[in-house]
């Protein structure tokens, strides 16, 4: 529709500059008077005027339009109330805001895009040519021990150059050894082509950690069904054998103020037997609320408290049994005003347990000397503890994580696998080295 106005104003201003030639010469070749002369010529020059300016206008702005368009400048308006017998104007005007509607949509699937994968439970690394890394989520970030990464070359251990030399398609397990710890990656590598150029899609999973996630879970079921069994075994025994020493004292106390004949060992055995049914079913409910302990909250209580408080109760609520094994307990930090962001009373239970285990641990040498430390890095918060024991035999290092396993005596085999579980929680890790002399737990926290 604009371009019938166009034309046909063009069309009407040509014929009407054609006329006014004609007329013009037909005046210039007659006796008339040079006054009419000069007002015909002024008129042909007004409307080769008004057409030259009216083509310049049109001109002008097809030519800002189509740079607007060139250089995504959605912010252009035409004025299309000057002429009214110009549409074309206000087709210009709707197609803008069109383009401006489109490109608001695509900004906002591009915002939900990066928040999908920001939230992702995968490491995404996108990878251009020279193997550089146009873009890298959270995830990936956590798993490589980066706050940035700009280049695979950048990653740890020739870890980078292992995913450059991996084939597209392909799909591997990767060990790596980042900030100390080690990890088994799933990688998967996928060709892919963003406007016109090749580039590399890397995904990344920790398949021990999940893993673990799938092991802790499904420990989590079975202690359920677990304690729930044993609770309706054990409540029933505990409230008969309480009614029976009840009754058999009454009995008892009726025999002997009645002088009949139950013979006093009789009396003293069966006493002894309903009491040690009662202590050991006392002992079954302790034992029962350990159980419970191994199922945390799915979510911690997060707080930022600082490390050295944490490091110096921990050391006086077991005061007494560092005293009783006459151990050395040192406290050492890169920073004294260290801080943590974690759930503190979990993470005060989590050393309790490892200093309670470094204190029980078989030493050759004496003083035991016991050591918590703590250290920040760019990425991460490192907690360790280290005594001078004997050390962990390999066999039993593979196994000191899994729920009821233990080498004590009286142990229960839920301290460390509360622990795991604990770091788990809080998206962090923890490790145990162990050698002749030295036996080392590392906690690794997210900063």
């Amino acid at each position: 529709m604009g371009y019938k106005h166009i034309t046909l104003w063009v069309a009407i201003r040509s014929v009407l500059i054609a006329l006014t030639s004609l007329l013009l010469v037909i005046v210039w070749q007659t006796d008339y008077m040079p006054v009419t002369i000069a007002t015909i010529a002024f008129a042909w020059v007004a409307q080769v005027a008004l057409l030259t300016r009216y083509i310049h206008r049109f001109t002008t702005d097809i030519n800002r339009f189509f740079s607007a368009m060139r250089y995504q400048d959605m912010s252009l308006r035409f004025d299309d109330t000057v002429e009214k017998a110009f549409p074309f104007y206000q087709k210009m005007n709707q197609l803008m805001h069109e383009f401006r509607l489109v490109r608001r949509e695509k900004e906002e699937e591009r915002q939900l895009r990066e928040i999908a994968l920001e939230q992702a439970m995968a490491g995404i690394l996108l990878i251009s040519q020279s193997d550089m890394v146009d873009y890298a989520n959270r995830e990936a970030l956590r798993l490589l021990g980066k706050l940035s990464v700009k280049k695979l070359t950048e990653l740890p251990n020739n870890l980078g150059e292992e995913l450059a030399a991996l084939p597209i398609g392909s799909r591997r397990v990767v060990a790596a050894t980042i900030n100390g710890q080690q990890r088994k990656l799933s990688v998967r590598k996928t060709g892919l082509t963003i406007g016109g150029v090749s580039h590399t899609l890397i995904s990344l999973a920790d398949i021990e950690q999940e893993l673990s996630q799938t092991e802790v879970d499904t420990w989590n079921k079975l202690i359920r069904v677990l304690t729930h069994e044993m609770v309706n075994s054990i409540k029933p025994i505990t409230m008969l054998s309480a009614s029976l020493t009840e009754e058999w004292t009454e009995v008892a106390s009726s025999a002997t103020a009645a002088s009949t004949a139950i013979p006093s060992n009789q009396i003293t055995d069966l006493t002894e037997a309903l009491e040690a049914i009662s202590t050991r079913s006392q002992s079954l409910n302790r034992y029962v609320e350990n159980f419970k302990n191994l199922t945390l909250p799915k979510q911690p209580d997060l707080s930022t408290f600082p490390v050295k408080g944490v490091f110096e109760r921990v050391k006086t609520a077991l005061e007494s049994n560092i005293n009783q094994e006459n151990a050395e307990v040192t406290i050492t930090l890169s920073n004294n005003s260290l801080s943590l962001t974690a759930d503190m009373l979990l993470v005060e239970q989590l050393l309790i347990t490892l200093l309670r285990n470094a204190l029980d641990a078989p030493c050759s040498s004496h003083p035991k000397r016991i050591a918590l430390g703590a250290t920040q890095t760019d990425e991460s918060i490192h907690i360790t503890v280290t005594d001078n024991g004997t050390g962990i035999a390999p066999e039993v290092m593979e196994h000191i994580f899994t729920p009821f396993f233990t080498t004590k005596a009286n142990g229960s085999g839920i301290g460390l696998s509360i622990a795991k579980s604990i770091m788990q929680l809080h998206g962090g890790s923890i490790s145990c080295r162990s050698e002749d002399g030295c036996t080392e737990f590392k906690l690794v926290f997210g900063v």
